[in-house]
Protein backbone atom coordinates (compact mmCIF):
# COMPACT_ATOMS: atom_id res chain seq x y z
CA UNK A 1 0.00 0.00 0.00
CA UNK A 2 1.25 3.54 -0.92
CA UNK A 3 1.98 5.74 2.03
CA UNK A 4 1.19 9.60 1.85
CA UNK A 5 4.51 11.50 1.30
CA UNK A 6 5.58 13.26 4.22
CA UNK A 7 5.37 17.06 4.57
CA UNK A 8 7.56 19.55 3.37
CA UNK A 9 8.60 21.63 6.16
CA UNK A 10 9.26 24.05 3.84
CA UNK A 11 5.83 24.18 2.66
CA UNK A 12 4.56 23.62 6.08
CA UNK A 13 6.09 26.87 7.27
CA UNK A 14 5.37 28.58 4.39
CA UNK A 15 2.45 31.34 4.89
CA UNK A 16 -0.86 31.03 2.98
CA UNK A 17 -1.07 33.63 -0.08
CA UNK A 18 -3.43 36.52 1.13
CA UNK A 19 -6.79 36.26 -1.02
CA UNK A 20 -6.57 38.60 -4.11
CA UNK A 21 -8.83 41.84 -3.90
CA UNK A 22 -10.34 42.49 -7.22
CA UNK A 23 -12.49 45.89 -7.99
CA UNK A 24 -14.09 46.97 -10.90
CA UNK A 25 -14.95 50.82 -11.45
CA UNK A 26 -17.12 51.93 -14.27
CA UNK A 27 -16.97 55.78 -14.96
CA UNK A 28 -19.70 58.30 -14.67
CA UNK A 29 -19.58 61.59 -17.08
CA UNK A 30 -20.72 64.58 -17.53
CA UNK A 31 -22.43 65.63 -20.83
CA UNK A 32 -18.51 66.29 -22.44
CA UNK A 33 -17.86 63.06 -21.96
CA UNK A 34 -15.80 64.34 -18.86
CA UNK A 35 -15.04 61.77 -15.70
CA UNK A 36 -16.59 63.08 -12.80
CA UNK A 37 -16.74 60.14 -10.89
CA UNK A 38 -16.33 56.39 -10.49
CA UNK A 39 -18.34 53.85 -8.87
CA UNK A 40 -16.48 50.77 -7.51
CA UNK A 41 -17.71 47.51 -7.49
CA UNK A 42 -16.93 44.20 -5.96
CA UNK A 43 -15.13 41.36 -7.90
CA UNK A 44 -14.66 38.12 -6.83
CA UNK A 45 -11.87 37.50 -9.95
CA UNK A 46 -10.01 39.36 -12.46
CA UNK A 47 -12.17 38.01 -15.31
CA UNK A 48 -15.35 38.15 -13.50
CA UNK A 49 -18.02 40.08 -15.27
CA UNK A 50 -20.44 40.81 -12.87
CA UNK A 51 -20.70 40.67 -8.67
CA UNK A 52 -20.81 37.11 -7.66
CA UNK A 53 -21.13 37.22 -4.37
CA UNK A 54 -24.69 37.05 -2.53
CA UNK A 55 -23.77 38.91 1.00
CA UNK A 56 -23.76 42.70 0.39
CA UNK A 57 -21.76 43.14 3.56
CA UNK A 58 -19.16 41.40 2.67
CA UNK A 59 -18.72 43.01 -1.14
CA UNK A 60 -18.53 46.44 0.30
CA UNK A 61 -15.64 45.79 2.82
CA UNK A 62 -13.45 44.28 0.09
CA UNK A 63 -14.07 47.12 -2.26
CA UNK A 64 -13.38 49.56 0.25
CA UNK A 65 -10.48 47.20 1.44
CA UNK A 66 -9.37 47.53 -1.91
CA UNK A 67 -9.84 51.10 -2.00
CA UNK A 68 -7.75 51.45 1.37
CA UNK A 69 -4.99 49.52 1.04
CA UNK A 70 -3.67 47.12 -1.58
CA UNK A 71 -5.22 49.24 -4.84
CA UNK A 72 -5.55 53.20 -3.87
CA UNK A 73 -8.22 55.32 -3.60
CA UNK A 74 -5.95 57.90 -5.55
CA UNK A 75 -5.41 54.92 -8.39
CA UNK A 76 -9.19 53.77 -8.46
CA UNK A 77 -10.12 57.08 -8.13
CA UNK A 78 -8.10 59.84 -9.39
CA UNK A 79 -8.96 63.13 -8.84
CA UNK A 80 -12.57 62.60 -8.27
CA UNK A 81 -15.12 60.68 -6.25
CA UNK A 82 -15.40 57.28 -5.47
CA UNK A 83 -19.22 55.36 -5.10
CA UNK A 84 -19.70 52.60 -3.10
CA UNK A 85 -22.69 50.51 -2.28
CA UNK A 86 -23.73 50.13 0.93
CA UNK A 87 -25.88 47.70 1.73
CA UNK A 88 -29.07 48.03 4.33
CA UNK A 89 -27.44 46.55 7.19
CA UNK A 90 -24.50 49.13 7.24
CA UNK A 91 -26.84 51.86 6.80
CA UNK A 92 -28.75 51.12 10.11
CA UNK A 93 -25.62 50.63 12.17
CA UNK A 94 -24.47 52.73 10.63
CA UNK A 95 -20.76 52.28 9.80
CA UNK A 96 -18.94 54.79 8.18
CA UNK A 97 -16.30 53.16 5.37
CA UNK A 98 -12.87 54.73 6.82
CA UNK A 99 -12.29 56.34 3.78
CA UNK A 100 -12.53 60.32 3.26
CA UNK A 101 -15.85 61.70 3.46
CA UNK A 102 -15.32 64.24 0.82
CA UNK A 103 -14.10 61.77 -1.74
CA UNK A 104 -16.62 58.81 -1.18
CA UNK A 105 -20.74 58.95 -2.10
CA UNK A 106 -22.51 56.50 -0.69
CA UNK A 107 -24.78 54.49 -2.84
CA UNK A 108 -28.44 53.00 -1.37
CA UNK A 109 -29.43 50.12 -2.83
CA UNK A 110 -32.91 49.80 -4.36
CA UNK A 111 -33.56 46.66 -1.98
CA UNK A 112 -33.40 48.54 1.10
CA UNK A 113 -36.06 48.33 3.58
CA UNK A 114 -37.03 51.95 4.24
CA UNK A 115 -38.25 52.62 7.77
CA UNK A 116 -37.24 55.22 11.14
CA UNK A 117 -33.74 53.00 11.82
CA UNK A 118 -32.40 53.01 7.81
CA UNK A 119 -33.43 57.22 7.08
CA UNK A 120 -31.79 57.90 10.87
CA UNK A 121 -28.68 56.00 9.81
CA UNK A 122 -28.70 58.02 6.43
CA UNK A 123 -28.98 61.12 8.20
CA UNK A 124 -26.07 60.33 10.50
CA UNK A 125 -23.98 59.32 7.64
CA UNK A 126 -24.54 62.69 6.09
CA UNK A 127 -23.84 64.44 8.93
CA UNK A 128 -20.65 62.80 8.94
CA UNK A 129 -19.92 63.99 5.06
CA UNK A 130 -20.31 61.23 3.20
CA UNK A 131 -23.14 62.32 -0.10
CA UNK A 132 -25.96 60.46 -0.52
CA UNK A 133 -26.81 58.45 -3.91
CA UNK A 134 -30.05 56.73 -4.81
CA UNK A 135 -29.01 53.69 -6.69
CA UNK A 136 -31.13 51.88 -9.40
CA UNK A 137 -34.28 54.67 -9.11
CA UNK A 138 -36.92 53.78 -10.51
CA UNK A 139 -40.15 56.91 -9.50
CA UNK A 140 -43.06 53.51 -9.63
CA UNK A 141 -40.56 51.66 -7.17
CA UNK A 142 -38.74 53.89 -4.74
CA UNK A 143 -39.73 54.55 -1.76
CA UNK A 144 -40.12 58.88 -1.72
CA UNK A 145 -39.10 59.32 2.14
CA UNK A 146 -35.25 57.87 0.79
CA UNK A 147 -35.82 61.77 -1.45
CA UNK A 148 -35.66 63.55 1.56
CA UNK A 149 -32.06 61.86 2.51
CA UNK A 150 -30.56 61.98 -0.89
CA UNK A 151 -28.23 64.18 -2.70
CA UNK A 152 -28.21 62.59 -5.86
CA UNK A 153 -30.38 60.22 -8.11
CA UNK A 154 -29.20 57.34 -10.38
CA UNK A 155 -32.19 56.97 -13.11
CA UNK A 156 -32.32 53.10 -13.85
CA UNK A 157 -33.16 53.91 -17.90
CA UNK A 158 -33.93 50.00 -18.23
CA UNK A 159 -36.64 50.16 -15.10
CA UNK A 160 -37.87 53.53 -15.46
CA UNK A 161 -40.19 53.81 -17.99
CA UNK A 162 -39.43 55.90 -21.46
CA UNK A 163 -42.52 57.40 -21.15
CA UNK A 164 -42.26 58.63 -17.94
CA UNK A 165 -38.29 59.60 -17.76
CA UNK A 166 -39.27 63.40 -18.53
CA UNK A 167 -41.79 63.66 -15.52
CA UNK A 168 -39.23 61.95 -13.35
CA UNK A 169 -36.60 64.08 -14.00
CA UNK A 170 -38.29 67.40 -13.73
CA UNK A 171 -39.48 66.22 -10.47
CA UNK A 172 -35.95 64.81 -8.68
CA UNK A 173 -34.68 68.18 -10.61
CA UNK A 174 -37.62 70.40 -8.75
CA UNK A 175 -35.96 68.96 -4.94
CA UNK A 176 -32.83 70.41 -6.19
CA UNK A 177 -31.11 66.32 -6.51
CA UNK A 178 -27.94 65.81 -8.61
CA UNK A 179 -29.33 63.18 -11.62
CA UNK A 180 -27.59 60.57 -13.26
CA UNK A 181 -28.72 58.29 -15.96
CA UNK A 182 -27.74 54.90 -15.24
CA UNK A 183 -27.48 52.12 -17.42
CA UNK A 184 -27.43 54.18 -20.48
CA UNK A 185 -26.82 51.67 -23.93
CA UNK A 186 -27.04 53.89 -26.84
CA UNK A 187 -26.18 57.35 -28.44
CA UNK A 188 -30.04 57.60 -28.68
CA UNK A 189 -30.28 57.40 -24.73
CA UNK A 190 -27.21 59.70 -24.13
CA UNK A 191 -28.84 62.25 -26.14
CA UNK A 192 -32.06 62.50 -24.72
CA UNK A 193 -30.81 62.11 -21.16
CA UNK A 194 -28.70 64.81 -21.56
CA UNK A 195 -31.51 67.01 -22.85
CA UNK A 196 -33.43 66.36 -20.28
CA UNK A 197 -30.79 67.62 -18.00
CA UNK A 198 -29.13 64.77 -16.37
CA UNK A 199 -25.80 65.87 -15.01
CA UNK A 200 -23.95 62.66 -15.27
CA UNK A 201 -24.48 59.80 -17.60
CA UNK A 202 -22.59 55.89 -16.99
CA UNK A 203 -23.32 52.71 -18.67
CA UNK A 204 -21.90 50.43 -21.77
CA UNK A 205 -22.48 53.18 -24.26
CA UNK A 206 -20.08 55.28 -21.93
CA UNK A 207 -17.40 52.34 -20.67
CA UNK A 208 -17.71 49.12 -19.28
CA UNK A 209 -16.11 48.47 -16.17
CA UNK A 210 -12.49 47.77 -15.95
CA UNK A 211 -11.12 45.40 -13.28
CA UNK A 212 -8.07 46.05 -10.84
CA UNK A 213 -6.55 43.40 -8.61
CA UNK A 214 -3.94 43.62 -5.61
Amino acid sequence: TDLPAPPNAADAEREPEAPLICVARQPIFDAAFNVIAYELLYRGSPGAAKVQMVDGTLATARVVLGALADLGLDQLSPGVRAHINLPDALLRTPVAPPLPADRVVLEVLEDVRVDAELLAGIRELRRQGFRISLDDYASHLADPRLLEVADSVKVDLVTESPDTVADTVAALRARGLELVAEKVETREQFERCKALGFHGFQGYFLQRPETFSG
